[in-house]
């Protein structure tokens, strides 16, 4: 359990999950250029309906990290970001893949050290 200061991913969130989907619908979606890989369905989505219910899924939906984790290195991703405060995910991911590694980013300063790592790690791949 990530000690966090809302009730996020559980069945609490479920009010909320219900004024997302309400905003939501007005909201255009495009399928995304790349593959985007959601972790409360360890699957992607291109379908802007879906993408739409997976976002509110979420919000009530337990995380599946250790799975995203392991579909990400099975299909080949070793380097990630873990964009906000805190490196709790940071630690998580070399615990589930021993190659894999999540690049703090939680300022200017480490935006700057993880795009130096991740185009060190482009250069010896």
């Amino acid at each position: 359990v990530l000690p966090v200061s809302v009730p996020s991913h559980c069945a609490l969130m479920r009010p909320a999950a219900e004024r997302l989907a309400e905003r939501l619908a007005g909201v255009a979606i495009a399928a995304p250029q790349v593959p985007v890989l959601h972790n409360v369905s360890v699957d992607t989505a291109t379908d802007p309906g879906a993408i739409r219910d997976l976002l509110v899924r979420q919000l009530h939906s337990p995380v599946r990290w250790v799975e995203t984790v392991r579909r990400l290195a099975a299909e080949g991703t070793r380097l990630a970001c873990e964009a906000g405060p805190g490196k709790v995910l940071s630690g998580l991911g070399k615990r589930i893949v021993a190659d894999f590694t999540t690049l703090p980013v939680y300022d200017p300063a480490t935006l700057e050290s993880s795009l130096n790592s991740a185009r060190e790690a482009m250069r010896h791949a």
